[in-house]
């Protein structure tokens, strides 16, 4: 056989092999790919298998919490009495629970997701109460006006026994030993009240036995009236160490008290708040004022917008309003009618 015979088969020998070894590698790049495709199909059924398991068992959990829910709805009264017990706190932590308050009535909402997010808030903090519950109720909870079917058993007078709860937070502070008012001459109220968001709240309030009836009559007639209240107290949470500076902090804080064994602001005599027999209203905006040489003055720097009682300021005391209209009803002198000193927030009855 020639050399050029030669050559030309071996260059047919090598080109075929090419060809061979191409198609080989074609063959298995197409096996590979669907074996490929085969795992991606069977990873997506298994995924879709999972998602509807874990959709079912969310659907059950769902189904168990609803349960739980409504378990919950069911003992209202067991839950409102586990968290009276939580709110019976000492005084000293009633104190910072009714600044707090005080804080939160101060501040303003600037837009509507905070806002929307108060009242949420709002609406997870209100209670409903069974009536046997009503006596657990502590100072400041906050009721839910749908819950409420008779608000007068909300309104209620306690006697205050040496060695029990009301005596432990006040003796030594608002009530001290002497020889003007014993603790059988007291009586603790609490009531219900609107605060400045409208919110329905309990208040506690002592005054003098003998006008006990008509001071609980007081307050009802402004609750149906839906007049608003700061907050409603006993000085004792706001206690300085004498009564004379923690009626100024509760002034302040502009709490609604009256029972305080104290000295009248100028000094000079035992004080009607002294015998439970004076209540101060939103002390903030009805200030007490002394006039001297002309100038007005009050120990509450707060109070000074509220000398002007035609500014038409939101919470002032005016003559013929519901609330000096309804103390005059009862008896109550308004300290708004006298020239020097006023006391815009000053009712009392002797």
């Amino acid at each position: 056989m020639s050399n050029r015979k030669k050559l030309g088969w071996t260059i047919i020998i090598i080109v075929a092999a090419v060809v061979v070894t191409f198609a080989i590698v074609i063959n298995n790049k197409l096996h590979e790919k669907k074996t490929a495709d085969l795992a991606n199909v069977e990873d997506h059924t298994s995924s879709s298998s999972d998602t509807n398991d874990d959709e079912q068992i969310n659907n059950a959990s769902g189904s168990e919490n609803t349960l739980h829910t409504s378990g919950v709805e069911n003992s209202g009264a067991e839950n409102t009495e586990n968290s009276s017990s939580f709110e019976k706190n000492s005084s000293g932590t009633e104190t910072n629970g009714a600044q707090n308050s005080h804080s939160k009535s101060e501040s303003t909402i600037e837009n509507p997701i905070a806002e929307n997010a108060a009242a949420s808030e709002a609406a997870e903090n209100q209670v409903a109460v069974p009536v046997e519950l009503i006596d657990t109720l502590q100072p400041g909870t906050v009721i839910d006006e749908a819950s409420i079917s008779d608000s007068s058993a909300y309104f209620k007078i306690y006697e205050i026994n040496e060695g029990d709860d009301i005596y432990n937070r006040i003796n030594g502070k608002s009530y001290r030993q002497n020889n003007n008012i014993s603790l059988s001459d007291l009586r603790y109220l609490k009531i219900l009240y609107y605060d400045f968001s409208n919110q329905i709240k309990v208040g506690e309030i002592i005054v003098n036995r003998s006008i006990a009836d008509s001071t609980l009559s007081v307050f009802k007639e402004l609750y149906d009236e839906k007049y608003q209240i700061h907050s409603v107290e006993l000085v004792d949470n706001y206690w300085t160490g004498d009564g004379a500076s923690t009626d100024i902090a509760s002034q302040a804080a502009d709490n609604t008290s009256a029972f305080n064994y104290r000295m009248t602001t100028s000094g000079k005599k035992l004080s009607n708040h002294a015998l439970g027999k004076a209540i101060d209203i939103n002390p903030l905006e009805n200030p007490y004022i002394i006039t001297e040489n002309g100038v007005q003055h009050c120990d509450i720097d707060a109070s000074a917008p509220y000398f002007d009682r035609a500014s038409g300021l939101p919470h002032m005391i005016l003559k013929g309003d519901a609330c000096e209209s309804v103390f005059e009803k009862y008896g109550f002198k308004w300290g708004g009618d006298w020239t020097n000193p006023v006391d815009y927030q000053h009712f009392e009855k002797k």
